[in-house]
């Protein structure tokens, strides 16, 4: 896998949550009818619509197509929906990637290094980060079920860019808090992410707050 998919992929979902394994129970997705959506769904996109920018720490579980063994990666993403989203990986290699409107940059203490324009993902994140159903209808089917406290909202693969990594995208949460994210990518590798010591923000960072790393690195930042 080319290290700019790579990176892609490890980006691709920067929503909020409360991680805690997921325990097997039946939804029963239905359609989302964008007219009269569920009222557990109206609760989640009323509440993901107040923050314009989050923070938390992450643990990313690859599960390969071939069975082999699970890899966990772990660290601390930061979303702005108009700076981007920042991964900084911690474990078992520290990188930092930096995916903005002007491409997917790797974070060294030079400076920052392009490693190549974004196909489509920014887009997709500030509408799932800010709960669009309208737009993420677009180019993606979307389902939704409940059971007991908790929900499940479905998107499977139909067009755009973003796409053409992943077959279906699994959020499930408890009311209006999101615990568990699951990509399904075409080739069959999925990737599990949970996130811990959620902050939300009701207003955009600034470039000091959002990009809390390495002196260099921020000094080169803050000058563009």
């Amino acid at each position: 896998m080319s290290v700019r998919l790579w990176a892609i992929l490890l980006l691709l979902l920067p929503l909020l949550a409360f991680a805690q394994e997921p325990v097997p129970d039946p939804f029963k997705p239905q359609p989302v009818d964008l007219a009269k959506p569920a009222p557990v769904l109206e609760e989640v996109v009323a509440r993901l619509v107040k923050a314009k920018a989050f923070e938390a720490n992450f643990l990313l579980t690859r599960y390969p197509k071939d069975g082999s063994r699970p890899q966990k990666i772990r660290g601390r993403l930061v979303f702005d929906n108009n700076l981007g989203l920042l991964w900084q990986v911690q474990e078992p290699a520290r990188e930092n990637l930096w995916l903005s409107v002007s491409g997917l940059y790797r974070l060294t203490s030079q400076g920052p290094e392009l490693i190549g324009p974004d196909p489509g993902i920014l887009p997709l994140l500030q509408d799932l980060a800010s709960a669009r159903l309208d737009k993420l209808s677009q180019s993606a089917s979307l389902t939704f079920g409940e059971s007991k406290e908790e929900w499940e909202l479905t998107a499977k693969s139909s067009n755009g860019p973003a796409y053409e990594l992943f077959s279906s995208v699994k959020v499930r949460g408890n009311r209006a808090v999101i615990f568990w994210i699951q990509i399904e990518r075409k080739e069959g590798e999925i990737l599990s992410l949970r996130l811990y010591n959620l902050q939300r923000f009701p207003e955009s960072m600034d470039k000091a707050r959002f990009f809390f790393i390495q002196r260099r690195v921020l000094d080169s930042l803050l000058s563009h």
